[in-house]
């Protein structure tokens, strides 16, 4: 059963409409601080209660087991609403959720999967009621962790959300009608597989996607194992093939299957010299429609010589099917050892670019850290041209601290977000400078600097963790807002356990 919680015991508002900045005129942020009734573990904007209008999510955990979602709306004049509209908790026998546009394409809903099948929540009443009923390899309920799972998500390309659940025999495909309902079930024989641990059976799947992947301007259902895509392919009718077409790519990669991973462990059992590459991401990288291919090579050289070449093999047709070269296309190198990398459009030229982090850790810098209890790391930019290329060298880069505790060993992770927050296209850096205060670096009209040099200094009360800090837009205004909440194990003080702070850009 689920529970809802009245307005009484979800959210209380602690201020609303405080600007942050050195002064109110060049305030980029104004300031919404809310405390919850339950820990936090994750905040996000979803168009829930209405078509292409966001509402901010907090997602956490009290009490060991029980897990709560609340809903805040915007109000009117684009600050948000002090008090959740909605705060429900998530059924016990619940073992995923998902997000998903069950009705409309710009509006999600809240989906539970258990053992006997999918549920979904009312938006309105609070209530969860059976959607549909499906078999899956999910046979306990009550999981401890509060997970969630991509089980939800558009496959035949009409932008509305579809069922792809893993079950013992193949995956299980019901296709969304746009109503609240679901087509006929369709079984797909791709296999989940079991893998030992110790005496212990366990139970995986394989990466699934959907996209093209023989260019009929159909969307497939995609599986990847080892150095092979398992395509599903869509018929003219809209159903599915039952079975996959095999499409191999020869690229040299540590492949995904239990059997693969174990002769891996084997083969680098030496860590002196070890070059071991995996599959970092599949997304449409270069902007062509086309699924892309990141591969990430680990270099090691003992304990502290240590290196990462990210390699871009991009997708291309050949014989009316997906193919990718041996070789990469483009590559970057980052020296050391990386952190916080991402892929993302700068620009919103619809080229995808990339950002990480990474620092040599030698005796000295051991030694350094000894002293002062903290490291600095370099965060690297590299801007991907129009033939899909990215420099050798970084086209920006900016140091951010790293602070450990000695006697803890707890260590705190800055802050590192990218967003438009003024509107004008391009994408502003926000870093963390210690746990008091944000920078932000403007973006330059000129693509040489990328970055303005000087930032603007935003005083303010950081989480340790600087991952609980992100961005979205949660009025509809274009712009970029922040949304931030602190440990809720009391890791950033018990009093700010409970803390939401929203930064709506003005």
């Amino acid at each position: 059963m689920i529970k809802k919680i009245g307005l009484t015991a979800g959210m209380v508002a602690l201020s609303v409409g405080m600007s942050v900045g050195s002064d109110a005129q060049s305030a980029p942020f104004t300031t919404n601080r809310l405390e919850s009734s339950h820990g936090i573990s994750e905040l996000k904007p979803v168009n829930f209660f209405s078509a292409g209008k966001a509402a901010l999510m907090a997602r956490g955990q009290e009490n060991g087991r029980r897990k709560y979602f609340s809903f805040f709306e915007m109000d009117t004049d684009r600050t948000l609403n002090p008090e959740p509209r909605l705060t429900v908790e998530m059924p016990e026998d619940a073992v995923f959720y998902d997000f998903a546009p069950v009705f409309h394409k710009d509006q999600d809903s809240l989906l539970f999967l258990n053992k006997d099948g999918v549920q979904i929540l009312d938006s309105v009443s609070g209530s969860v009621r059976d959607l549909v009923a499906v078999s899956s390899i999910y046979k306990q309920n009550g999981s401890p962790l509060f997970a969630q799972m991509d089980f939800a998500f558009d496959v035949n390309g009409d932008d509305l959300a579809d069922l792809l659940v893993p079950d013992f025999d193949g995956y299980r495909l019901m296709l969304g009608d746009g109503k609240g309902g679901f087509g006929a079930e369709m079984r797909l024989d791709m296999p989940v597989e079991m893998r030992v641990s110790g005496s212990t059976p366990r139970y995986s799947q394989f990466p699934s996607y959907a996209f093209d992947a023989n260019f009929d301007g159909r969307k497939d259902v995609v599986f990847r194992r080892d150095k092979s895509f398992l395509v599903y392919l869509q018929q003219a009718d809209g159903r599915y093939a039952s079975s996959a077409v095999a499409y191999d790519f020869d690229i040299n990669i540590v492949g995904n299957s239990f059997g693969a991973l174990v002769a891996s462990n084997e083969r680098y059992s030496d860590q002196s010299d070890l070059a071991e590459t995996n599959i970092e991401t599949i997304q449409d990288i270069n902007g062509d429609g086309i699924m892309d291919i990141v591969t990430q090579t680990d270099h090691a050289k003992g304990l502290f010589n240590r290196s990462t070449r990210y390699g871009f093999h991009y997708g291309y047709e050949s014989n009316g099917r997906i193919a990718y070269d041996q070789n990469p296309a483009a590559s970057i190198l980052l020296k050391g050892i990386t952190a916080s990398t991402r892929h993302i459009d700068f620009s919103d030229d619809g080229r995808i670019d990339f950002a990480g982090g990474a620092v040599n850790i030698g005796i000295g810098k051991i030694i350094g850290i000894l002293l002062s209890g903290s490291v600095s790391i370099p965060v690297m930019f590299y801007e991907q041209d129009e033939n899909g290329g990215y420099s050798e060298d970084p086209l920006y880069r900016k140091k951010v601290s790293v602070d450990f505790d000695m006697s803890s060993g707890q260590s705190s992770v800055p802050v590192v977000e990218m967003t438009d927050i003024d509107g004008d296209g391009h994408k502003d850096l926000i870093l963390s400078k210690d746990d008091d205060s944000l920078r932000i670096y403007k973006a330059t009209s000129s693509g040489r600097k990328l970055f303005a040099r000087k930032a603007i200094e935003l005083d303010l009360a950081l989480p340790k963790n600087g991952e609980f800090v992100t961005a979205g837009d949660l009025n509809g205004d274009t712009k970029g807002d922040l949304m931030m909440h602190y440990s809720r194990l009391g890791t950033d003080g018990t009093d700010k356990r409970n803390k939401i702070v929203v930064l709506i850009a003005n």
